[in-house]
């Protein structure tokens, strides 16, 4: 969480995007301070109802992100008790949970996000998982760089040489294997590769 934090916390604008959010929130908590929309996204619909859920606040999310929150205010500079006002601010700035297909060269509905593209997307631990090779992550990378403004910045988390990950305890959820960042990989993220 602390690169989020503090990859997050040199970038401001109006409008987050987080790829493949998953059910989790980690990746956007220190987002909601520099940013004043969040939107998530993910393939899945059970993923976007938990995290629905969790947005509604009716106490019917399976999952607990008081610990987060917490450690989030702590690196923030702030006491764990301040993750009450970090919640609510997480919720107000949550404007709105879409599907996502990285794999369409038009990722989510048009018009479900402002023509103009976000200021910032998040991706962490998406791409990997939705690729099945380095060409189709070269070119999902491409398909969600369509969502981000000219001038904006990509935010790409992975893990290099990992041909799994945990779905829980007992559950391995393959992915693609990558031994270094691919080729156009470092100027993408320097918002040179991305085209729009």
């Amino acid at each position: 969480m602390e690169i989020y934090e503090k990859s997050l916390g040199d970038i401001n604008g109006e409008l987050l995007v987080d790829t493949g959010s998953g059910p989790t929130l980690y990746q956007v908590m220190s987002g909601c301070e520099v940013f004043n929309k969040v939107i998530l996204t993910d393939f899945l619909e059970a993923n976007r109802q938990e995290l629905r859920r969790w947005v509604q606040d009716e106490g019917s999310s399976s999952l607990d992100w008081t610990p987060y929150l917490q450690h989030v205010c702590k690196l923030e500079g702030r006491g764990p008790s301040a993750w009450t006002e970090k919640a609510a601010k997480l919720r107000k700035a949550i404007t709105d949970i879409l599907p996502i297909d990285v794999l369409l060269p038009q990722p989510i509905a048009p018009g479900a996000i402002p023509s103009a593209g976000a200021d910032c997307l998040v991706t962490s631990y998406c791409l990997e998982a939705a690729c099945p090779d380095v060409a189709t992550y070269k070119k999902a990378l491409s398909n969600i760089g369509t969502l981000l403004q000219p001038g904006g910045h990509l935010l790409l988390l992975g893990d290099l040489w990992e041909s799994f990950y945990y779905a829980s305890p007992e559950e391995k959820l393959p992915v693609l294997t990558l031994n270094e960042p691919p080729g156009s990989l470092h100027s993408a993220s320097r918002g040179e590769g991305v085209e729009r």
